[in-house]
């Protein structure tokens, strides 16, 4: 009899785990797919012509919680890979890499990664759209960001698009201090704000 009650006992066990785990679910990781995800940024100027380009991601993540709502992820970018493509000329576009990996800019040297941390994920109220909230590190130098983004979710998929713009001067991306006029006037016609669009694929770890 007790041997009875006692499989009863661990039934019920099992059966209200396997109840809770339905209804509650649990939370879920999807990672990165970096052969598909790209930043695109580009780079104005006040008077003159604009720069565009890519940056490549080294890794990734975004999280959902427990009831399967977004809510975390972690982006790396390698530095190393910004590359810009609006001159017809392969050697024109290495030119302005170049420049944007140096000191004045990137400092790749010395900086090879950038990070997006996203704290916060909230749903708007419209389908597949969101306010997303996270602290966005370049030159070793955090800010926080705050921009929309379309999420969708398809079986053991995720893609995701933002855009936002951030501002050149306050992560350090500007001309090294130089007391030639030229210098004043080329750092005074490259707009502050640099427009950044995400492309992002991820997959069910």
């Amino acid at each position: 009899m007790k041997r009875r009650n006692l499989f009863y006992l661990l039934l019920a066990v099992i059966t209200l785990n396997l109840h809770q785990k339905k209804c509650f679910g649990q939370a879920s990781t999807y990672l990165l797919d970096i052969s598909k995800s790209k930043l695109f940024w580009q780079g104005t100027k006040t008077v003159g012509s604009k720069h565009t380009g890519t940056i490549l991601f080294k890794a990734g993540s975004l999280s959902t919680d427990a009831g399967g709502k977004f809510n975390t992820g972690n982006f790396i970018m390698d530095m190393n890979s910004i590359s810009s493509n609006d001159h017809q000329q392969k050697k024109d576009n290495q030119e302005v890499d170049e420049q944007l990996k140096g000191e004045s800019f990137f400092s790749v040297a010395g900086y090879p990664t950038s990070a997006i941390n996203v704290i916060r994920i909230d749903a708007t109220g419209t389908p597949d759209q969101y306010k997303v909230t996270g602290n966005l590190t370049i030159r070793n130098i955090t800010r926080q960001i705050t921009f929309n983004a379309v999420i969708k979710q398809a079986v053991n998929r995720v893609k995701a698009t933002a855009e936002f713009t951030i501002d050149r001067i306050k992560f350090g991306i500007h001309e090294k201090p130089n007391p030639n006029i030229m210098w004043s006037l080329q750092n005074a016609i490259l707009s502050d704000d640099i427009p950044i669009r995400l492309n992002l694929e991820f997959v069910k770890n």
